[in-house]
C-alpha cells in the first residue's frame, strides 16, 4: 500500500466542502483556494505518511478543509489498484484538560489564601488539592488557611485516576504575614522632596524598593533607593508608585497622591484707605499663621479678611506657610493705609534716567476695587502710554525712543470699594 494526498472530487463547492445531494458522476477536481492546493490540503505543515497512512503535523487555522486520501494497491511490485477517499476535517480550538499553577505563592497580610487552577478547561472534572501541611481540598477554588509560617509544597491533581486526560501541577507558598509597605515624605518650596520608606515586616528584612515619582514626561524620576531625594522641576499633583518587598519573596505596592508646592507668597504689596476691607490670599499648604494678626479675621487661615481703622499708616505681614510638621516657608506682604476717601494718587513728575530712583511714572490706587485705565498724552494729543493696571508705569519712551523734558497729560479711572466711579485727570512734567 502507499498513501498520499490527491485531488477531490467537486461533489461539493469551493465555498462550502460539504458533499450534498451530487450530481451524477463523471466528477471533476475540487478547485482550492487561499494557497491550498490537492498535495498540500492542510497547508504545508500537515504532511501524510505514505507507508502508514498517517496524518501528522500542525494544523491549519480554525474551519472546515476536505482532502482526499489515495491509496494505491501493489502486488509483487505491480499497482493492481486506485481508491481515493475524500473526507472533511473540521478544526476547531482544542479544550484540554489540565493543571497549572504560578511558579510561585506568597501570602504577605495573613495566614490563608485562595488557590486556582489557571487552566479554565470544562474537561477539568475533579480536583484534589494537597497544601503540603497534611490536610487536603476538593474544591475547584479553595481558600486554605495555614497554621504556621513556612514554605508549602502545593499540588493540584485534576480528574485523578483518568489515565487520558488527568494531570498535576506542583508549586510552592510562602506564607509570612505582616508585611506593610508604607512611606512619607517631606516637601518644602526650593528644596528637593525628601521620601522616607515606612515598610513594616514581621519576618525577614525589607530589602527591595522601587519608585516611581510621577513627573509627567521625565526619565528621571525612578529609584532603587531605600530613602531617595527628589527635585521636582514643576509644581502640582503627583501621583506616586511605591513598591517595596522583603528577604521571605513579600512585594507590595503604594499609590498615592502628593501634591507639589510653589513659592510661598502672600500678594503683592497693596494700599486700602480707612474702612475698607482687603482679602489676603497666601499661596497653598496645609496651616498659616500670618505675623501679626493685627486687624485680621483669622491669623491661622490661607485668606484672611483684614479691616483697618487708620491707627498706623502701613503695617507688614509675614506669612508662614507649613507643608508638614517639619517643613515651612514664609512670605510677606505690606499694606499702606490712607486716612482719606478713595483715591489715585499720581506724582506731578518723573525723572528717567536710569537711578533707579523715580525712574517710572504710575499711578497709586488706594481704596480702589477696579482699575479701568491710565493713559498718558503729549502735548499734541498723542497717546504715548496706556495700560489697565496701576501696577505698570510709563519710562518716558515712546517706541523705545526716549522724550525730551515735557509736559504730559495724563487720564486715569476706576471703581472704588463702594462701587462709586472714579475719574481725574492731569499733568506731569518729565525732567531729563
Amino acid at each position: 500500500m502507499k498513501y498520499s494526498f490527491s485531488d477531490a472530487y467537486n461533489g461539493g463547492r469551493t465555498v462550502d466542502p460539504r458533499n450534498i445531494n451530487p450530481d451524477p458522476p463523471p466528477y471533476g477536481s475540487v478547485n482550492y483556494i487561499n494557497g491550498y492546493i490537492a498535495a498540500q490540503p492542510l497547508g504545508g505543515r500537515a504532511t501524510i505518511d505514505p507507508n502508514t497512512g498517517i496524518i501528522s503535523g500542525v494544523a491549519p487555522p480554525q474551519g472546515d478543509y476536505i482532502v482526499c486520501v489515495e491509496i494505491q494497491e501493489f502486488r509483487a511490485g505491480k499497482q493492481i489498484s486506485i481508491h481515493r477517499k475524500d473526507f472533511i476535517i473540521n478544526v476547531s480550538s482544542c479544550d484540554v484538560a489540565g493543571a497549572a499553577l504560578k511558579p510561585g505563592y506568597t501570602s504577605c497580610d495573613g495566614f490563608s489564601y485562595t488557590f486556582q487552577n489557571l487552566n479554565n478547561s470544562p474537561l477539568n472534572k475533579t480536583f484534589l488539592w494537597e497544601f503540603g501541611d497534611g490536610t487536603t481540598s476538593i474544591d475547584t477554588m479553595p481558600t486554605h488557611q495555614f497554621s504556621d509560617t513556612g514554605i508549602y509544597n502545593v499540588k493540584l491533581t485534576v480528574n485523578a485516576g483518568d489515565p487520558d486526560c488527568g494531570e498535576t501541577a506542583v508549586s510552592q507558598i510562602k506564607v509570612y504575614p505582616g508585611f506593610f509597605p508604607d512611606f512619607s515624605y517631606s516637601e518644602c518650596e526650593n528644596n528637593p522632596t525628601k521620601f522616607k520608606d515606612r515598610t513594616t515586616t514581621r519576618y525577614g528584612v525589607v530589602n527591595y524598593w522601587s519608585w516611581s515619582f510621577g513627573e509627567e514626561g521625565a526619565t528621571n524620576d525612578t529609584s532603587h533607593a531605600r530613602n531617595p531625594v527628589y527635585t521636582y522641576p514643576t509644581t502640582g499633583q503627583k501621583a506616586i508608585t511605591f513598591v517595596a518587598g522583603n528577604s521571605k519573596g513579600c512585594v507590595d505596592t503604594v499609590n498615592r497622591d502628593i501634591k507639589v508646592l510653589g513659592n510661598a507668597f502672600a500678594g503683592r504689596d497693596t494700599t486700602v484707605v480707612v474702612g475698607q476691607s482687603l482679602q489676603l490670599q497666601a499661596s497653598d499648604g496645609s496651616r498659616f499663621s500670618w505675623i501679626p494678626a493685627t486687624d485680621l479675621s483669622n491669623a491661622t487661615i490661607q485668606n484672611p479678611i483684614g479691616l483697618y481703622s487708620g491707627n498706623y499708616d502701613s503695617i507688614r505681614y509675614k506669612v508662614l506657610i507649613f507643608n508638614d510638621p517639619n517643613c515651612s516657608d514664609s512670605a510677606f506682604i505690606t499694606v499702606h493705609i490712607f486716612k482719606t476717601a478713595p483715591q489715585i494718587f499720581v506724582p506731578s513728575a518723573f525723572t528717567p534716567n536710569g537711578d533707579g530712583k523715580n525712574d517710572v511714572f504710575r499711578p497709586v490706587a488706594a481704596g480702589i476695587a477696579r482699575f479701568e485705565y491710565f493713559r498718558v498724552f503729549n502735548r499734541w494729543g498723542q497717546l504715548v502710554f496706556s495700560a489697565a493696571n496701576d501696577k505698570e508705569g510709563w519710562d518716558g519712551k515712546i517706541k523705545g525712543k526716549e522724550q525730551p523734558s515735557g509736559t504730559f497729560v495724563w487720564m486715569v479711572k476706576g471703581v472704588d470699594y463702594l462701587g462709586k466711579p472714579f475719574f481725574t485727570k492731569g499733568t506731569v512734567l518729565l525732567i531729563r
